[in-house]
């Protein structure tokens, strides 16, 4: 069976990062490891008072709770999906989750907006192709925003996750390994 993971976040308790907040970051993030403590807390200090740390398997994720007692450790998106209720039970709702997220996106794009071309139903999630509205009505290339690819949405979570432009469709099958193992 596959082994059941979980994303690991760290909420910071203020508007700077703490000594304990930035060495759980940097013995825990792949990616943070390499800077040093004052690098650390400078760069962290942009970011939003939530950080995705790492993925971990779910007893190293406990391992970490105990271990970090006074921190504000989060377990969110666990993998595989647990399939005993859906929250999204028809293409409609399904249709505006996808809407809801694509306002929020094209709140950048100033006078343009994205808009679902087309919504695939792959039983455990869907999959929407979306375009910018000034490249549909067009079809002019100068009006197309590239760079997006299609949306997932898990019918389970009612998480969306964004795929890459460049190759979706491997992006998708390594969503659906992730979270939906056979």
């Amino acid at each position: 069976m596959k082994q059941i993971t979980f994303n690991v976040y760290l909420q910071f308790k203020e508007e700077f990062a703490t000594y304990k907040e930035i060495q759980f970051i940097k013995e825990n993030n792949d990616y943070f490891h390499q800077f040093n403590a004052d690098q650390l807390k400078s760069i962290l200090y942009p970011y939003k008072p939530v950080i995705l740390v790492n993925r971990f398997e779910e007893d190293k994720c406990r391992k970490l709770i105990q271990n970090n007692s006074q921190l504000i450790i989060i377990l969110d998106d666990r993998s595989p999906t647990l399939k005993n209720n859906r929250v999204i039970t028809d293409d409609l709702i399904a249709k505006d989750t996808f809407n809801n997220y694509l306002i929020e996106m094209s709140k950048s794009l100033n006078d343009d907006f994205y808009t679902i071309v087309q919504i695939n139903d792959m039983n455990n999630f869907c999959i929407c192709y979306f375009r910018n509205n000034k490249y549909l009505i067009s079809s002019d290339d100068s009006d197309q925003i590239f760079g997006n690819g299609p949306l997932i949405l898990n019918k389970y979570s009612g998480k969306i996750y964004k795929t890459g432009s460049a190759n979706p469709e491997k992006d998708i099958k390594e969503f659906e390994k992730l979270y939906f193992p056979h």
